[in-house]
């Protein structure tokens, strides 16, 4: 008997020390206080406390976000009126909004849970959509004034928040219009871009591709942003994304090609290739791919052959162009120097020097300020085949 009225007063003093406990956070008059109490006391607060005290939490937030609120409020209006706003710190209503909703999910999840009686009555959930929906839409003006600013960490955090919270429990009994959700997430994954936070941009990516108006610079933003991450894989997965869908662009096929030849990944490559043969088997940038392929396997005769596909599929494209010039000056080389031909090389050779000749002169009419690309390449052809005046006319341009 004794030891069941010890056990039941233990119980009494535990209890009334949680009811003070929760009293205290209650009465918390700023938020800094009101954590602290928290964290000293929430291993034995129940479920609905537990509740209680992170709403407390939510509603000191807001408090500090507040003044800053009204001057944003005023500022819609003034704008309506064409009168000029007044200056708020983005930084703190942003921080304060994003504070009011990170402890409103702590909220919820204890709301959610038994109280004492087993039976799950939430009591915050209602109030506290109502309220963060409001400051929800805020966002996007915080998000617009620190983007204009420049502030583009502030940009992409309060873009991003707008972004995350669509899909919010606290929401879900909300009616929250997302039509604007893409290109709210485009410019989340461009600030960020902005701010250096790779990661964060390409975490916006795949909601921002759903932006048609934006959804070119969503691809190459977020390739760029793997490329700065060093991370080949994902930047080669947005790339073949892009290719997928615009298979005609031949500039996401090149960067995705060039990805596979800087990393000298000749495997990866020639299995896109065998890909890109199966989904297009008559595309010009198909037959440029095996070309390269076969360039690489230094089966140069099979490459120009490629090449020439490539051109007859699409004369306007330029980078089979200048592929096949080159790979014809080596196939030329390759004859010229195979001692197996013997004296029959160099009589061999002749007509791929004079045809990597023809093809170098286009090369030079389509990148006329970049002589780089023709310059040498001629002189060598020329100076083959023994015409020493022309010769000597490109070797004076590699000068």
């Amino acid at each position: 008997m004794r030891k069941l009225f010890i056990m039941a007063a233990a119980a009494m003093i535990a209890g009334s020390a949680n009811a003070q406990d929760i009293k205290s956070i209650l009465k918390a008059g700023t938020y800094a206080e009101a954590q602290g109490l928290i964290k000293s006391a929430e291993a034995t607060l129940s479920n609905a406390d537990k509740a209680k005290a992170y709403n407390k939490l939510v509603d000191l937030a807001l408090e500090q976000g507040k003044k800053d609120e009204d001057v944003l409020d005023k500022n819609m209006i003034a704008a309506q009126m064409k009168q000029s706003p007044a200056p708020y710190d983005t930084t703190n209503l942003l921080n304060a909004i994003k504070s009011a909703y990170d402890n409103a999910l702590i909220c919820d999840k204890f709301d959610q849970m038994p109280n004492e009686k087993g039976k799950v009555k939430p009591a915050f959930r209602s109030k506290n959509a109502g309220r963060l929906q409001t400051r929800r839409n805020y966002l996007l003006t915080i998000g617009n004034d620190a983007y204009n600013g420049r502030n583009y960490s502030n940009a992409a955090g309060a873009f991003g928040l707008f972004v995350d919270t669509y899909k919010s429990p606290i929401f879900s009994e909300s009616k929250l219009n997302g039509d604007n959700l893409p290109v709210i997430a485009f410019y989340a994954e461009l600030a960020s871009y902005y701010n250096n936070d790779f990661k964060a941009a390409t975490r916006y990516f795949e909601t921002a591709i759903n932006d048609t108006a934006d959804i070119q610079n969503a691809i190459q933003i977020a390739a760029a942003a793997y490329q700065n991450m060093k991370d080949d894989a994902n930047y080669r997965g947005v790339l073949l994304k892009a290719h997928q869908k615009y298979p005609n662009d031949n500039n996401y096929f090149e960067w995705l090609v060039n990805s596979y030849a800087d990393a000298r990944d000749t495997l990866g490559l020639k299995k896109f290739a065998e890909q890109e043969a199966q989904t297009y088997p008559n595309a010009a940038h198909t037959y440029y791919v095996q070309g390269l392929v076969a360039e690489y396997e230094l089966n140069f005769a099979k490459s120009v052959e490629a090449y020439k596909k490539a051109i007859e599929a699409d004369p306007k494209y330029s980078s089979a162009v200048y592929n096949c010039a080159r790979a014809t000056l080596l196939y030329g080389n390759s004859v010229l120097n195979d001692k197996s031909l013997g004296a029959n090389a160099k009589q061999k050779a002749m007509p791929i020097y004079k045809e990597s000749i023809t093809l170098y002169e286009k090369v030079k009419e389509l990148y006329p300020d970049r002589k780089n690309l023709w310059a040498y390449p001629l002189y060598n052809a020329y100076y083959v085949i023994g015409d020493t005046a022309k010769a000597a006319e490109y070797e004076a341009l590699t000068k």
